[in-house]
């Protein structure tokens, strides 16, 4: 089956069957190196460069998409390696050549727009390989386009190019169809500028995809990205809303002041425990050895109650002072053994 779809683009069967063996049976990875045999010799992918640099390139590709989107409109497509990661377009001719799709990878680690894309002319469906010539006029086409492509990147200076390559595909066709070969323009002398040098880094081919779907599959709108943002903006709103009312609804602990206050009386308290019983061992041990008995342990002594006032009766003739201060001096004096 992933052989089948292979060969559906333009590819030999020895060719699918070479690319499918080096990426292990992985369509996609096989795909990326098959459309990376279309350039010509000598070109890599992935020249490497700074973080500053990728994320100007990454602005870069995404105004030339918007703008696609714009003149193209229902032609235009985006390529998705999963969702907020896009990897290329895909836009389908005018007629007469409309049964045909350009597609324009440039998969990690691409520099695109600073290098050359991955370019593929096939058609939309395997009935009469889209236009007359078959998928031998459109393999062609794809060379002559790859090689137009790293023409238009060594003299572009970083400028996006799928407009022109979209115009350049229709050319190439137009010559083919005519029994001319295609003319690939040859790059213009520029300034040197003393720049940094920056070594190519070679990749023999794009990461694994385990899901075709998501490169081929269904194409996923703006308006549908956006959705499927805010939707997971709610979903994490909701989660810590509801995190936020279980957090509320437990029961108060105690205080950080609370908890360290009784860590410190239970520590004395230990410490103080400790302390009693050595004190306590010392004691007997001190009684062993001067030959005493062992103290017992005397129950606690209850607390006694306080003791009523006695109250002297004043005599008939008396002062009332007297009374007064007889009972004073009797709330005074000390109480003996027969009271």
């Amino acid at each position: 089956k992933e052989v089948a779809a292979l060969t559906a683009l333009g590819f030999s069967r020895a060719e699918v069957l070479e690319g499918m063996k080096t990426a292990r049976g992985d369509q996609q990875k096989a795909l990326i190196a098959l459309m990376q045999g279309l350039l010509p010799g000598g070109c890599f992918v992935g020249i490497g460069g700074t973080e500053e640099q990728e994320e100007d390139e990454e602005d870069a590709r995404f105004e030339e998409r918007t703008a696609l989107e714009s003149i193209f409109e229902n032609r235009f497509a985006e390529i998705w390696f999963e969702v907020g990661q896009v990897v290329g377009v895909r836009v389908t001719l005018d007629p007469p050549y409309d049964g045909l799709t350009l597609a324009v990878r440039y998969d990690p680690p691409s520099r695109y727009p600073r290098e050359a894309p991955l370019v593929l002319l096939h058609p939309l469906s395997s009935a009469a390989g889209g236009v007359p010539g078959g998928l031998t006029r459109t393999m062609a086409a794809s060379r002559a386009l790859a090689a137009q492509a790293v023409q238009m990147a060594a003299r572009g200076g970083g400028a996006a190019m799928v407009f022109d390559l979209v115009v350049a595909a229709r050319k190439i066709l137009d010559d083919l169809g005519t029994g001319k070969a295609p003319v690939v323009p040859k790059a213009k002398p520029k300034e040197v500028k003393e720049v940094k040098e920056v070594k190519p880094k070679f990749v023999a081919a794009a990461p694994v995809v385990k899901n075709n779907e998501k490169v081929v599959g269904k194409q996923i709108t703006y308006e549908q990205r956006d959705n499927f943002n805010q939707a997971k903006e709610r979903t994490l709103k909701r989660q810590e809303e509801e995190a936020a009312k279980h957090k509320k609804a437990l029961p108060a602990g105690p205080t950080v002041e609370e908890r360290a206050a009784l860590s410190k009386r239970l520590q004395q308290e230990s410490e103080d425990k400790e302390e009693a019983e050595y004190q306590a061992r010392l004691e007997m041990i001190r009684r062993k050895k001067a030959g005493l008995p062992p103290l017992e342990e005397a129950p606690p002594a209850p607390i006694p109650a306080p003791a009523p006032a006695k109250v002297v009766e004043a005599k008939v003739g008396a002062s009332p002072a007297a009374g007064v201060a007889a009972n004073g001096a009797a709330a005074t004096m000390p109480r003996t053994r027969s009271e």
